[in-house]
């Protein structure tokens, strides 16, 4: 079914980028090791299980919201995968990976560092071509993309040049070897969130002239756009904003839109989906991007997806690639929808309000229309209400400025 839809993707794609200006976006997530406590494939299937159970909520949430994910996995979640996944009917009898995978809406993507894992005489090297079957043995065949590399080679393993003649597996010595179409989320130097802030897609020449356009090359580089990596102590609503900001701008032409193309990816950290309303705060993001694609302004696609709408493009150059950093700054604040994110929902003792914009007040009121409570003179971007004391049953939030209600959310007290 994933197939037949990236085959309409492509048939429609000229189409699709000669009409309004949007932005191509796509949430994305690397599920690595933890070597601080227990291991995803450890003696005790705890870590495993806390991982499966968020992880398929945020991915409930991508499905519902008709949103795009790549999910991308180095070895230590697949190995975990392989041995605790119970393959239960949450997930159709098959392990989480392929369950997600299954969906037209969910990528999963190989991630590695190319290094050991594992203590002892159980430390054994791995690499993409490693990672990638592990894939093939959960059953997993859609893992054409690179989920991070190297540009320079300054690290051994991860170097984006070992994938344009494929690579040779270094673990499963019989496994084939591994020939990926799109580098995604390489930088230059060893450390975390140093990927290109980079939009667009093209083949790079070399890592010195990485960003010069070369048609004969087979890998193509896709840039994930400006900064958005989402962590436990990261406010959604900076994230909110910053798209906000980008839809808006190449929307209405701020920033240049002939012969761009704009990619972005929202990124987290598998491990941070076990913190406490985490799932919900990126529900919260995926509702204010799905404002904007109900205007037509953006679009959910996969990585696959962004690359075959790029291939059907007439491109000869490096055109489509833009820096953020080269993006003019400022927009004007009335093209801006304003959004307001309300969890966790349903709620027992404590609900959290965040917003984008400014606010005046927050008005709290019950299923017969009866005032509960008032927040004035608001000066922050969230709020939180204590709730243990309202009775069961339905509420609605409305926002106030300039004495008109600007927003209207229901929540529900268990």
């Amino acid at each position: 079914m994933k197939k037949i839809y990236l085959i309409l993707a492509v048939a429609v794609s000229i189409k699709l980028f000669s009409q309004a200006p949007k932005v191509y976006i796509n949430l994305n997530s690397h599920n690595e090791a933890d070597y601080t406590n227990e291991r995803y494939d450890g003696a005790t299937r705890s870590l495993y299980d806390s991982a499966f159970k968020y992880i398929k909520i945020v991915s409930d949430s991508v499905i519902r919201k008709k949103a795009k994910y790549n999910f991308q996995s180095d070895v230590a979640f697949l190995l975990g995968c392989l041995k605790w996944d119970l393959k239960t009917a949450v997930t159709s009898s098959l392990n989480l990976v392929k369950w997600m995978d299954n969906s037209v809406y969910i990528e999963c993507d190989p991630h590695s560092h190319e290094g050991k894992y594992g203590f002892g005489p159980f430390n054994f090297y791995y690499n993409y071509a490693d990672v990638s079957h592990l894939h093939d043995s959960l059953g997993v065949t859609n893992r054409k993309n690179v989920g991070g590399c190297k540009l320079d080679g300054l690290q051994n393993g991860n170097y984006w040049r070992s994938f344009e003649t494929g690579e040779a597996p270094v673990r499963y010595l019989l496994a084939p070897s591994w020939k990926p179409n799109v580098l995604w989320g390489c930088s230059f130097k060893t450390g975390i969130h140093n990927d290109l802030n980079t939009f667009g897609s093209w083949k790079p020449q070399d890592s010195i002239n990485y960003g010069t356009h070369v048609n004969n090359r087979r890998l193509a580089l896709q840039g994930n756009g400006c900064e958005m990596h989402f962590t436990d102590t990261t406010n959604e609503q900076r994230i909110i904003k910053e798209l906000r900001k980008l839809i808006s701008n190449v929307h209405y032409s701020v920033y240049p839109t002939s012969g761009q193309f704009y990619t972005q990816s929202i990124q987290f950290d598998c491990r941070d989906v076990i913190k406490p309303n985490f799932t919900n705060r990126i529900s919260t993001i995926l509702d204010s991007v799905n404002k904007y694609v109900a205007l037509g302004w953006a679009q959910w696609n996969t990585i696959t997806e962004k690359d075959q709408i790029w291939k059907a493009m007439p491109y000869d150059s490096a055109q489509y690639r833009k820096d953020c950093s080269a993006l003019p700054v400022g927009i004007d604040e009335k093209y801006i929808i304003n959004e307001l994110g309300v969890y966790p929902n349903p709620t027992i003792s404590k609900l959290t309000i965040a917003y984008t914009s400014n606010i005046e007040t927050i008005e709290v009121i019950d299923a017969l229309g009866k005032t509960v409570i008032i927040k004035a003179n608001i000066n922050n971007d969230r709020i939180e209400i204590n709730t243990e004391l309202f009775s069961p049953g339905i509420y609605f939030i409305s926002v106030h400025l300039n004495n008109q209600i600007i927003e209207t959310r229901k929540f529900l007290k268990e």
